[in-house]
């Protein structure tokens, strides 16, 4: 019976009976049987932790490998440009032109080409290999120099939008008053061109009125810059405690207030079923056809100042 189950005596009974190992639980055989599968177990693993160190081990070898070949093209690739930059031709456009003479920048100056017999054309050591040198290609290429009076940073809009923006801005909601004269000139741009009128002259450079809603810019230029005073009464004091009024000339920016001022105050009383942005559009209009009652306001100014211009006091 013992011999039967393997639990007779000797090794041979025990391999007879059990060839795989001991059944767990019972005597001293559950014990070895349950130590035999352990060992079988970390083999196994000892033996697929170095499978997996090799494939890890094979692949950061062919990512070095790929990185040298990588490398070894690029330094082949800028020698070939170096080599093309010696044997570039000595004269250019205008002038001669050193070809090691290094270039931080790519852009075309006629200044820099007319005082220091510079190239028309600079081109970037910093060129991306493959790319021809003579013929850059750029999504965005610098600007020429000299930088236009738009390029800074908090003065790239135009300094009328930017007056009409701060005189729309209230409570200090800058972001809104931007979004309204977005929307007066998407109104502008899809008005029909203004009717030509005779009872008042507009400004004399203005452009032709059937290409203004094209220009929505200039279609609000043309509007503020026409209907803008050129003088202001000053009152000042007089002999005997009386009080004149002295016409005083304005600038450009102070004209231009007073006319977007005006404008604002004719397009408040408009219907309120408008949207603010349809109101001043309507207004805008109206004042490049004749049709503005801020029209009065001007002619009232400059008459009234005609009429004060005895009181202008002049030193010779």
């Amino acid at each position: 019976m013992t011999q039967e189950y393997g639990y007779g005596y000797g090794d041979a009974a025990y391999n007879n009976a059990y060839p795989q190992g001991y059944p767990q639980g019972e005597g001293q055989g559950g014990q070895e049987g349950q130590y035999h599968q352990q060992q079988q177990y970390h083999q196994q693993q000892e033996q697929y932790d170095q499978q997996q160190q090799q494939q890890q081990y094979y692949q950061q070898q062919e990512q070095y490998d790929q990185q040298q070949q990588q490398q070894q093209q690029q330094q082949q690739q800028q020698q070939e440009y170096y080599q093309q930059q010696q044997q570039a031709p000595a004269n250019a456009v205008q002038g001669e032109i050193k070809a090691e003479k290094p270039f931080t920048t790519a852009y075309s100056s006629p200044l820099l080409t007319e005082q220091l017999n510079y190239p028309k054309i600079f081109h970037p050591i910093s060129t991306p290999y493959g790319m021809n040198p003579n013929n850059p290609v750029s999504k965005f290429p610098l600007p020429s120099l000299p930088l236009p009076s738009t390029s800074h940073l908090h003065h790239r809009y135009s300094p009328l939008l930017d007056q009409v923006v701060n005189l729309f801005m209230r409570d200090g909601k800058k972001a809104t008053a931007q979004k309204n004269v977005q929307r007066v000139l998407d109104i502008l741009r899809t008005k029909a061109p203004p009717k030509e009128q005779s009872k008042y002259n507009l400004i004399s450079n203005h452009p032709p009125l059937a290409s203004l809603p094209r220009n929505p810019l200039a279609y609000l230029q043309t509007a503020i810059d026409s209907l803008a005073p050129l003088l202001r009464l000053k009152t000042m004091k007089a002999s005997g405690g009386f009080s004149n009024q002295v016409p005083e000339p304005l600038n450009e920016r102070q004209r231009r207030r007073r006319a977007i001022n005006w404008m604002l105050t004719v397009s408040s009383g408009k219907k309120d079923r408008m949207r603010f942005a349809e109101r001043f559009a309507e207004e805008v209009v109206a004042v490049v056809e004749g049709r503005s009652s801020a029209w009065d306001r001007r002619l009232q100014i400059h008459k009234t100042a005609v009429g004060a211009r005895a009181n202008v006091k002049v030193k010779l």
